[in-house]
């Protein structure tokens, strides 16, 4: 098994869930992100740049000082590695399915997205798999706050 620091599509998942919850009490929210990145694979061992569109719902229900949250992000994209031409094709998933207890001096709270992520390398070029678990957390202010609290990668 091959660790690493996360991979930018994979955090771009969370920044995009987080972002994409609604203000207003359980008002679905669906929304097509594009996204245009390059990022290094360390089982290729190459910069792969990647391209296509994430699929995001989220919705969020408020009573009681508790936030029911419900956010599920699709991505597929395709790209190319820019040493090798090789062709790439990545498929993440984060899902939130989290009751969050707001303080109500506070009204602060946090939650935990898991986020899985393949990148399929064409030929012989290796696979990489990866899975995080995201600790969000918002505080007074409203400010939102993201940190990747287990991250494994494995190359096959």
């Amino acid at each position: 098994m091959t660790t690493s620091k996360p991979a930018k599509s994979v955090l771009i998942l969370a920044a995009i869930l987080i972002g994409a919850m609604p203000i207003a009490a359980d008002v679905p929210v669906f929304m097509d992100v594009p996204i245009d990145i390059t990022d290094f694979n360390i089982c290729s061992g190459e910069d792969v740049h990647l391209s296509g569109i994430a699929q995001v719902l989220t919705s969020v229900t408020i009573g009681s000082n508790r936030a029911h949250l419900v956010g599920l992000v699709n991505e597929h994209l395709e790209g190319n590695g820019l040493s090798t031409g090789a062709r790439y094709v990545a498929d993440a998933m984060a899902h939130v399915d989290s009751n969050v207890d707001i303080d109500p001096v506070t009204n602060t709270g946090e939650a935990t997205i898991l986020i899985r992520a393949r990148i399929i390398g064409q030929g012989s070029i290796p696979n990489t798999s990866e899975q995080q678990l995201v600790h969000v957390t918002v505080n007074a202010n409203g400010t939102v706050t993201a940190r990747v609290s287990h991250f494994q990668m494995v190359c096959q």
